[in-house]
C-alpha cells in the first residue's frame, strides 16, 4: 500500500481492499484522508502495527483489519473516532489490552478482536456501549471481574456475546442477559456454579449456548 495513497486521493471516502494478497504495512499517510468513512483491509498479508495516525480519521464509521499479520498493541487515541460503529482486528497477533477509552465510543455496535494474543482485564467501560450488538474477544488471554462481564452481557441490544477460550471466571449468579441475545459462547474458561443455566431459560431468542470445558455444576433446567 503506497505512502502516496494518503497524499493523492484526498477525497477518498471508502477504501475496500478485502481478500487480496497485499503486503507491507498500513501507511501512516492514511491518517491524512480525513474524509474516510470506511476502511476494510480484511484477509490480506498486511504486517506491522496499527499506526496511531489512524486515530485522526474522525469521520470513520467502519474499520476492519482482520485476518492479516498485524502485531503490536492498539494505539492510544481511539476515542477520537467518535463516529465509529464497527471495529475489528481479529485473526492477527495483536498484543496488549483493550483500551479503557473504547467505552467512550458510544456509537459502537460491533467489536471483534478474536484470535489474537491480547491480555489483561476487559475494561469496565464496555458497559457504557448501549448500542453494541456484537462482542467477540474469543481466543485471547483476557480476564475480567464478574461484574464487568455481567454488565456487558445485559447491554440492551446485545445479540452475540462470544468470550470463549480466555481466562474468565465467576458463577454468573447475578447475571441478567440481554433479552435480544442469540449467541452465547463461554467455553474454555474457568466459570463455576449452577446459576448460569437458570438464567438462560428466559432468553426467548437464543439459538446457541456453548459452555463446554468449564466447571459448571447442578441440574440442567427444563426451562
Amino acid at each position: 500500500i503506497p505512502l502516496a495513497l494518503g497524499t493523492t486521493l484526498t477525497k477518498l471516502k471508502v477504501l475496500n481492499i478485502v481478500k487480496n494478497d497485499f503486503n507491507g504495512t498500513i501507511p501512516t499517510t492514511l491518517g491524512l484522508l480525513t474524509g474516510l468513512q470506511l476502511v476494510d483491509m480484511y484477509d490480506n498479508s498486511i504486517s506491522g502495527s496499527i499506526p496511531v495516525e489512524l486515530t485522526g480519521l474522525t469521520g470513520l464509521v467502519f474499520l476492519e483489519l482482520g485476518d492479516n499479520l498485524l502485531t503490536s498493541s492498539i494505539p492510544s487515541g481511539l476515542s477520537k473516532l467518535s463516529l465509529l460503529s464497527y471495529i475489528a482486528w481479529g485473526l492477527n497477533t495483536i498484543t496488549g489490552t483493550l483500551p479503557f477509552e473504547i467505552g467512550s465510543m458510544t456509537n459502537i455496535t460491533f467489536i471483534g478482536v478474536s484470535y489474537n494474543s491480547m491480555e489483561g482485564t476487559l475494561p469496565s467501560s464496555l458497559a457504557n456501549l448501549s448500542q453494541m450488538k456484537f462482542f467477540s474477544c474469543r481466543y485471547n488471554y483476557f480476564s475480567a471481574p464478574e461484574d464487568t462481564l455481567v454488565s456487558i452481557a445485559k447491554l440492551p441490544l446485545l445479540d452475540a456475546f462470544l468470550i470463549n477460550r480466555n481466562m474468565f471466571s465467576g458463577d454468573f449468579q447475578n447475571v441478567q442477559f440481554a433479552p435480544t441475545l442469540q449467541l452465547l459462547r463461554l467455553s474454555d474458561n474457568y466459570f463455576t456454579g449452577s446459576y448460569l443455566l437458570e438464567n438462560i431459560c428466559n432468553l426467548d431468542m437464543i439459538v446457541e449456548v456453548s459452555i463446554s470445558n468449564n466447571q459448571f455444576s447442578g441440574v440442567i433446567p427444563s426451562c
